[in-house]
């Protein structure tokens, strides 16, 4: 068996297609951020944002492999095989695996990190072979049905944001999750149509926010309240809002979210969403 990597070009973009639709099948895909089939203009990243590696076994396009970022690490975002020869072949992942080390060695990584999710039978194959360990997860999860959104406590109030309460949002932003959002940043998500923004008051004081943006089929959530008003109701009332607005005649509300991050599980799951799909992600020092 020879197994060899050319870079992949724009013109290789229905190949890659064709291997990747039959492994995606629908769905939300983290490689592409994107919610639904995947055709070729989705892959006009090829060598520019991203490095996609066609896998070539006795010349012949066997596969494909994409590597890009997650923060300032590199990550493997897809191990993709065709149905011949076998993707799970052993010779075959002991190259693909030996590419991997090497262009990660190149670029002063200490670590192979590799994302895929959980019906990927040759990437699964992969980390089962060269033992890679379980750190994370980024679940798809979806609320099928409308709910009507739960009221906020006694004594707090929620209402739809504006751009005066931006100074507040950005503070309540900063103390939840420990990263600064531009007041303008604020006024923007604000203003935009395919998002909505919430705020919950007590006695005119801003005690949380909850923003929600709709992209199509997916959705994103960010829900923050300080922390003395935390376990009152504050956040369900404002994630249920937001909820609310993700919501659309086309989709049902469908958003992302870690697996490690507990609290987020728990009030997605009290909101009635249930997993849809699962990326794994998995790591080997090198």
């Amino acid at each position: 068996m020879r197994v060899e990597f050319r870079p992949a070009t724009a013109e290789d973009t229905d190949r890659l297609v064709q291997l990747y639709e039959p492994v995606h099948g629908g769905g939300y895909s983290a490689c592409f951020d994107k919610y639904g089939p995947i055709g070729p203009q989705d892959f006009w990243w090829v060598q520019s944002e991203k490095e996609v590696h066609l896998v070539l076994v006795n010349r012949r396009v066997a596969g494909f492999v994409v590597l890009g970022t997650e923060g300032r690490r590199a990550l493997v975002e897809e191990v993709v095989g065709a149905g011949a020869p076998d993707p799970t072949d052993d010779m075959l992942l002991r190259r693909v695996w030996q590419f991997l080390v090497d262009r990660h060695r190149a670029a002063r990584q200490e670590a192979v990190m590799v994302r895929t999710h959980e019906a990927n039978p040759t990437a699964l194959a992969l980390v089962r072979q060269q033992g890679l360990g379980l750190v994370n997860t980024l679940r798809t999860v979806v609320r099928p049905a409308r709910a009507r959104p739960a009221d906020p406590p006694a004594g707090y109030t929620l209402r739809r944001a504006e751009p005066q309460d931006a100074v507040e949002i950005a503070r309540i932003h900063h103390e939840a999750y420990g990263e600064r959002l531009g007041e303008a940043e604020v006024v923007q998500r604000v203003g935009r149509p395919h998002t909505r923004t919430f705020v919950c008051e007590r006695n005119g004081v801003r005690v949380g926010y909850a923003h929600a943006a709709s992209r199509g089929g997916i959705g994103d959530l960010w829900v923050a309240v300080r922390e003395n008003h935390r376990r009152r109701g504050v956040g369900t009332a404002l994630a249920s809002a937001a909820v609310a607005f993700l919501h659309t005649k086309e989709h049902p509300a469908r958003v992302n979210h870690w697996g490690l991050d507990v609290p987020a599980s728990a009030l997605l799951r009290r909101l009635g969403f249930v997993t849809e799909r699962v990326h794994l992600y998995f790591e080997r020092a090198i």
